[in-house]
């Protein structure tokens, strides 16, 4: 195994990744799969050289192997059934980003906006911050909004508003690092009407088109259920919104559900109001708190953090580290002149999805010198990941190993 090969599990670990629409090898041989085989097809292969196609059984000694830039890549003969620890397959799962709310949830609670006593000698603070939990992520960084009300007639929007762009913010000038781990949106309540027709936005633009918007500065605005103020009017066809939309580039359907464009009745200390905080990435993990006078809010997770399994970025992870290396061939892959000699090929795809199939063994070491005479057993892993869906060799390989 290369020395590149070992992962932070402490196990030496061999990598398989199959191309997109390349099948299970059908050489018969393994001279022959040497001989003809694809970039990126894989085959097992029996310690007499044939490619097998149905379900290993104890005793019989076989082999993975790989063609890479022309190369054959294999793996030591296993025994099934003896050498074999583990053997398991894990198909893909789609990640899925933690959505919580503090405040109001789409259909309950509210954010502790009580302006009573505010005065120019009493000021009141609001405030909510967020701390990422991403194990591995330490120091846990934290994202934080506040607003600072000095009159007990507060517009209670504004002071949300207020919060959400400084959690949106990027404080760091340096720009040495990310900052934000979460974007935060408004949530409220209240009667919706309809927008006079669709609304284009841009994500990170302020100005939105709606034909025939006929409305006002001031005006409230529920955009795929995200609530933002009109700061200006610039013509009869577009609005400026108080900050940048945060979602997706679209056209949003004028209606009064919570995925179409409408306007909101308002009314400051009426409506409730609630901050929704989405994980910007998919390991992304994180607790929320209100502070200040926000201390007693309702924290609701409205969608759970699944990590997920298979993705094309963390295919793309293990086999730019483990599984693009040559034994006995070697790799230019951290090299400085790479670009001369060529570096090798990565089959994987960002955006695609895979079943994986970990095998762990035990391959025997009997130390050359010295008593007493012993075995050790360092466990190793071979992992195939190949695509989920289209044409790819997940069905033979779950016939051949009984997964």
């Amino acid at each position: 195994m290369s020395v590149y090969s070992k992962n932070l599990s402490g196990l030496n670990q061999r990598v398989f990744v199959g191309p997109a629409n390349v099948e299970y090898s059908a050489a018969a041989t393994l001279t022959a799969f040497i001989d003809s085989a694809v970039e990126g097809e894989i085959g097992v292969f029996l310690d007499t050289g044939a490619l097998r196609t149905t379900l290993l059984t104890t005793g019989l000694k076989f082999q993975i192997a790989q063609k890479r830039d022309g190369y054959v890549t294999k793996t030591p003969l296993i025994t099934f059934g003896t050498d074999n620890l583990r053997l398991f397959r894990s198909p893909y799962l789609a990640p899925v980003r933690q959505v919580t709310s503090i405040g109001y949830n789409g259909t309950s609670g509210n954010l502790t906006l009580v302006f009573t006593g505010a005065s120019a000698t009493n000021t009141l603070t609001f405030g909510v911050s967020v701390r990422e939990t991403t194990p591995g992520n330490q120091p846990f960084p934290i994202q934080e909004g506040y607003a600072m009300v000095n009159s007990s007639t507060a517009d209670a929007y504004s002071v949300a508003a207020s919060m959400v762009s400084q959690l949106n913010g990027d404080y760091d000038y340096q720009r040495t690092q990310p900052d934000r781990f979460v974007r935060a949106d408004i949530l409220m309540n209240g009667t919706r009407t309809a927008l006079a027709a669709n609304a284009v936005v841009t994500n990170g633009g302020y100005n939105i088109t709606v034909t025939g918007h006929g409305l006002a500065v001031g005006a409230i605005l529920s955009l795929a259920n995200v609530i933002y103020k009109v700061a200006a009017v610039v013509d009869a066809n577009t609005l400026q919104l108080d900050r940048p939309y945060g979602g997706a580039s679209a056209t949003i359907t004028a209606g009064t559900t919570t995925t179409t464009a409408s306007s909101v009745t308002y009314t400051s200390g009426t409506n409730f109001i609630g901050i929704r905080f989405t994980g910007l990435s998919d390991e992304t993990t994180f607790k929320v708190a209100g502070s200040g006078q926000n201390t007693l809010d309702l924290v609701t997770n409205l969608t759970a953090w699944v990590f997920g399994e298979g993705t094309g970025a963390q295919i793309r992870e293990l086999e730019s580290v483990e599984g693009a290396i040559f034994d006995g061939v070697g790799s230019t892959i951290n090299a400085p002149f790479k670009a001369d000699y060529g570096q090798p090929s990565l089959f994987s795809s960002l955006t695609g999805t895979y079943d994986q199939y970990f095998l762990d063994f035990k391959p025997s070491i009997v130390p050359g010198a010295g008593l007493p005479h012993y075995v050790t057993t360092q466990i190793e892993r071979i992992l195939i990941a190949v695509p989920s869906t289209g044409t790819t060799p997940s069905n033979e390989l779950q016939t051949i190993f009984g997964l």
